[in-house]
């Protein structure tokens, strides 16, 4: 297979020449292949394993990655009703295009380290304190480059559980899951590359510990901040511009449970009712940007507003011709903007009625948000729109109906 990317701006922008604006730009392409096969294996009557491998090749930008892939699988069913079964799976992820071949422009502001250092600032405690040097915000243009280096990203799965049916149209299913990925491709932090650079200027870490200015790593780092001339006139030494590149650092690990239930009643003339349950909830949530960083657990961090648990369920009523269905989902609860307090959860409801005149038409009335309901207020969110924009949507009640026909053999 091949892929290609191109996604171009106009000349001025790409200049810089344009004031206050920016863009994102790529040009690029990469070849595949791939290749697999599957065994499922008898072992004895009530065990079953199921293995799989995998091997893929993808050459970009003059490089190649070729990465085997594989799935070990085991299915043990002790009496009919009853089924265990665990596998363990390894993944890969070849590096984004976006990544590989293109750059993305725009306009920030951080501690200028080395010129607030020069001055005798640092993040001691008292009026010598960074957040009191007049670079403390200082703006610049910033622009995420590309990278060609990077390496696959990788990912290891394991997970357990059963599936039990203590009676015909009952069935409960629990899974554990766990997921580790290495390799993950992260910007390189702009405010850590500020503080590399003033290390490198100065000759020492803020601790004091000497640093040769003549070692690569200072040399690549100055190479990536841009600063005005000693001489200039406004803003000497100042800085004009940041340049990152993605690079293979970050790790992450989750864990946690799926768990489900479904059943179907007969209810005679008047039809059968189906009832379908889901939950999903995370124990462990583990994230390293960079190696030598601490490991954010985020269920723990105000920081980070990921979901910790959801809920989900759908009833739903078929009699003749006609089927009906109530679907809600809950999002749990996430920390509020100011992070000293938890906003409640936000549950959902759709619905939809539909008639089929026969195997082939049908007609179908649907309503996305039945309760209209919006977004939990955080008073402590000081822009508009006054919610977590990142978990949350604005989208209120929709009413739709839906004319389906099926052309061609039953």
């Amino acid at each position: 297979g091949s892929d290609q990317l191109h996604n171009s701006i106009p000349a001025i922008i790409a200049s810089g020449d344009a004031l206050g604006l920016t863009g994102s730009q790529a040009a690029g392409h990469r070849s595949n292949y791939g290749i697999g096969a599957e065994l499922r294996i008898p072992v004895i009557s009530m065990l079953t394993a199921d293995v799989s491998g995998r091997y893929d090749d993808y050459r970009f930008a003059g490089n190649s990655a070729g990465k085997f892939t594989y799935k070990l699988g085991l299915e043990f069913r002790p009496i009919d009703t009853l089924l265990l079964r665990g596998n363990y799976a390894t993944a890969f992820r070849a590096p984004d295009l976006v990544n590989v071949f293109g750059s993305n422009g725009f306009f920030t502001s951080d501690t200028d380290y080395y010129l607030c250092r020069q001055k005798g600032y640092g993040p001691g405690a008292g009026a010598n304190n960074y957040q009191n040097c007049p670079q403390a915000t200082s703006q610049f243009f910033g622009n995420n480059g590309s990278s060609s280096n990077l390496n696959d990203v990788t990912a290891k799965t394991l997970t357990f559980g059963g599936v039990y049916s203590p009676i015909e149209k009952l069935t409960f299913t629990a899974d554990y899951q766990r997921v580790q990925i290495k390799n993950e491709v992260t910007q390189l932090s702009v405010d850590q590359l500020l503080q590399n650079e003033a290390d490198c200027l100065l000759g020492m870490t803020i601790g004091g510990a000497p640093i040769d200015p003549n070692s690569p790593s200072c040399k690549l780092y100055e190479s990536l901040v841009q600063r005005s001339p000693a001489n200039a006139k406004t803003n000497p030494n100042g800085l004009i511009s940041v340049n990152t590149f993605p690079v293979n650092a970050s790790s992450e690990s989750e864990s946690g449970v799926i768990a489900s239930a479904k059943y179907t009643a007969d209810l005679g003339r008047f039809g059968s009712l189906g009832l379908d349950a889901n939950y999903y909830v995370e124990f462990k949530h583990l994230y390293q940007q960079f190696p030598g960083d601490p490991v954010i657990n985020i269920y723990h961090d105000p920081r980070y507003t990921d979901w910790k648990s959801t809920i989900s369920g759908s009833l739903t009523w078929n009699i003749g011709n006609w089927s009906a269905t109530l679907f809600g989902q809950r999002y749990g609860s996430i920390p509020n903007a100011g992070q000293n307090a938890t906003l409640p959860p936000w549950i959902l409801y759709n619905g939809s009625l539909k008639y089929s005149f026969d195997s082939d038409a049908a007609i179908q009335l649907t309503v996305n948000n039945i309760r209209n309901t919006k977004p939990p207020v955080d008073r402590t969110q000081t822009n508009f729109p006054y919610y977590n924009t990142y978990n949350y949507n604005p989208y209120g009640r929709a009413v739709w109906a839906e004319f389906s026909f099926h052309f061609g053999a039953k």
